[in-house]
């Protein structure tokens, strides 16, 4: 079973932390400061992920992120593997802060959460794609070959229609005639690819997430 930290002072977001972990299947781990983690982490245990609060106690005036520089450093120091980290925090951020944030911390963090928008679901979802991502992947390469396999289908159907249009028009002698007759199969054609594309749309979808998943973890 996954491990997972959790550095949280919040006692009734702990609970709520530890509620939907249980749902996603992994062992919690709790420190309600940054010393109780460190004390944690300072016994050697190997983590799988870290679901860390910004906001531990007053910074007195510091950055944000001072106690989240303080645990990666320490972890360097020590030697030990630094897991996939879910910032959860109480502040808010705009869009342009949370790429810089994700440039910063580079390979290291794998999500984050506002408090006030907080989304239950995808914070699970989070939590099983940290500790697996080996079927993070495996379910982005089978939606990969789905496209794959839809796009030879689909240039299958369209090669098909223009042979039998191809095929057609040398049948027909009269030009107003083969004119109409290119028309109707043109807009058939795009009738057609238009439909497997938004029937296929989904799969799009999630290809283009997983991909700006992976640009921040990388």
């Amino acid at each position: 079973m996954a491990r997972v930290l959790l550095v949280e002072d919040d006692s009734s977001w702990m609970d709520i932390y530890r509620r939907y972990c249980n749902i996603a299947g992994v062992e919690l781990h709790s420190a309600s400061s940054f010393d109780q983690a460190v004390s944690i982490l300072h016994g050697k245990k190997k983590f799988d992920l870290i679901i860390f609060d910004l906001i531990l106690m007053s910074t007195g005036g510091k950055s944000a992120f001072t106690w989240l520089d303080a645990l990666i450093y320490g972890m360097k120091a020590e030697k030990l593997d630094i897991p996939p980290i879910i910032i959860c925090t109480g502040m808010s951020f705009g869009k342009k802060e949370i790429i810089r944030l994700f440039t910063k911390y580079q390979g290291k963090l794998y999500g984050f959460f506002e408090k006030s928008t907080f989304d239950f679901d995808e914070f699970t979802i989070c939590v099983r794609s940290a500790i697996n991502p080996d079927a993070q992947r495996g379910s982005t390469a089978k939606s990969s070959l789905r496209l794959f396999a839809t796009a030879i289908f689909m240039s299958i159907i369209v090669l098909f229609i223009f042979g039998v249009l191809l095929f057609g028009l040398n049948k027909i002698s009269d030009p107003l005639t083969q004119q109409t007759f290119l028309k109707v199969g043109s807009a058939l054609v795009i009738v057609i690819a238009v439909f497997i594309a938004v029937f296929n749309q989904n799969a799009k979808i999630e290809d283009v997430i997983a991909a700006i998943s992976k640009i921040w973890r990388d």
